[in-house]
């Protein structure tokens, strides 16, 4: 799926399983989604499906996505359609699909990735027909494919919660945090690291309020922007140094070395702090009701702070860092690697 970076992200480490067990790997995606599997693995082919291009110009994920679903249905058929054409052209024998409800086939054995079987509406919508609407539109898409795949554990130590407790009928199986990073005890050279990501307009929105506080604090800090693009430049600002990304273990050694993790709240940025054992600031994207539900149970368990993207802080949340807790790395590594096997 090409919304934001996360879903691309995540599949950096199914990716490597796969190879690791003896898979011949095609890559399929658009857009930076895309561009980011093929910067991490340059020799695999790699082909172009539709692009979402999913916006989040209203602080409302319903109205949204209601304007853009003429859109999104459109992609979902035309995405179908590619895919077929790549099974005949690859002879693929599996096919396993992040978050895109039209790639599988009948001619291949078809794997769903997702970590919300149960979509989180607003809670005065939930007694209504929408909710009950878009959670059917949701199944039935997830039960057109042979599995589901769920990138966390099983439990209540789980990071999805309510997400992926819904029942589906097809079998449901999970896999552990997926995160291309790794645990690292190093000193902290950073106050905070702010990491964007997600769709426009409200990357570049949260990006505009966090540039002068982060600026302010007097003491190192890093600017992640999440942009893909050519232009590699850093810049300065007094103590704040800005770069447009970061990958592999240049992300990894910056995040492992800072105090706090200033970052949406996506799933996959989640798995990634888990993983990282760090303290957090979470500001869900406005009208992303996944993402707030995400931050909200996080921080009724003192796992991080969160905030709204109109009320930041950063200054007062500093001065509380001893107050939060980091999330726990409980990773189950061996069920990624177990599932892949049972699938060979």
């Amino acid at each position: 799926m090409d919304w934001g970076l996360g879903h691309a992200s995540r599949c950096v480490p199914l990716i490597r399983e796969l190879i690791h067990q003896g898979a011949e790997v095609f890559l399929a995606s658009s857009g930076p989604g895309l561009d980011l599997l093929k910067q991490y693995f340059p020799q695999l082919p790699s082909e172009n499906l539709p692009a979402y291009n999913i916006r989040y110009p209203f602080e409302n994920m319903i109205w949204n996505l209601a304007q853009q679903m003429p859109r999104i249905s459109n992609t979902i058929w035309s995405e179908h359609k590619s895919i077929k054409y790549l099974v005949q052209r690859y002879r693929i024998e599996c096919i396993i699909s992040d978050n895109r409800f039209g790639c599988y086939t009948a001619q291949t054995h078809n794997i769903f990735i997702t970590h919300q079987l149960s979509i989180q509406t607003p809670k005065l919508w939930n007694t209504l027909p929408i909710h009950s609407i878009v959670n059917r539109f949701n199944r039935y898409f997830i039960e057109q494919f042979d599995e589901c795949w769920v990138p966390d554990i099983p439990g209540p130590d789980n990071l999805s919660g309510a997400l992926s407790s819904a029942r589906i009928d097809i079998p449901v199986h999970f896999i552990g945090w997926l995160s291309s990073l790794k645990f690292q005890d190093q000193p902290n050279r950073y106050l905070c690291t702010a990491v964007l990501s997600g769709p426009e307009p409200q990357r570049s929105r949260l990006e505009a309020i966090l540039r002068p506080q982060l600026q302010s604090l007097e003491a190192p800090t890093l600017l992640v922007r999440g942009i893909l693009d050519q232009n590699t430049q850093v810049e300065k600002k007094e103590q704040l140094t800005i770069v447009p990304y970061l990958l592999g273990e240049a992300l990894n050694t910056a995040m492992a070395a800072s105090d706090l993790i200033i970052a949406r709240s996506g799933y996959s940025t989640l798995m990634d702090l888990a993983i990282l054992g760090k303290k957090a600031l979470l500001i869900p994207t406005p009208g992303q009701t996944e993402q707030v539900y995400l931050a909200r149970r996080l921080a009724t368990y003192g796992r991080c702070w969160h905030q709204s993207q109109n009320e930041i802080d950063i200054a007062a949340t500093v001065q509380h860092l001893d107050k939060i807790l980091p999330l726990d790395d409980v990773h189950l590594s061996s069920l990624l690697s177990e599932r892949i096997g049972k699938l060979f």
